[in-house]
């Protein structure tokens, strides 16, 4: 394809691009909490602050990802319209010039067969 890239298309990949990112700080999140679970299950009376501050940073990072999701979703249906747009819009001028075509073969055609 060309070198032109919609609007639509670079929304698409700054998206995909935040959402791969925000996707990998959930799996550093994740590792961490991971890390501090024996601590939590072994302390005594209320969850540490520090595994419910890790829980809490993590539950962000996810509704993060959940949006992020979306957009790349929304994107997505956006390029897929515009496409589908120029996709209708280039098949209404091949017609328009298939008939343009047609008519001067036509006429032509007449002029060939004038007697004159």
């Amino acid at each position: 394809m060309g070198l032109f890239r919609s609007r639509e298309a670079e929304d698409l990949a700054a998206v995909q691009v935040k959402l791969e990112a925000a996707r990998a700080d959930v799996e550093t999140q994740e590792q961490f909490v991971r890390e501090l679970a024996l601590e939590a299950a072994l302390a005594e009376g209320d969850t540490p602050p520090r595994m419910v501050e890790a829980q809490d940073k993590l539950r962000r990072l996810q509704d993060r990802v959940h949006l992020l999701q979306a957009a790349v979703e929304e994107a997505r249906r956006l390029e897929q319209s515009r496409v589908s747009k120029a996709r209708g819009e280039a098949e209404k001028a091949r017609v328009r010039a298939f008939r343009q075509h047609l008519s001067a073969v036509e006429k032509a055609a007449l002029d060939v067969m004038s007697p004159g």
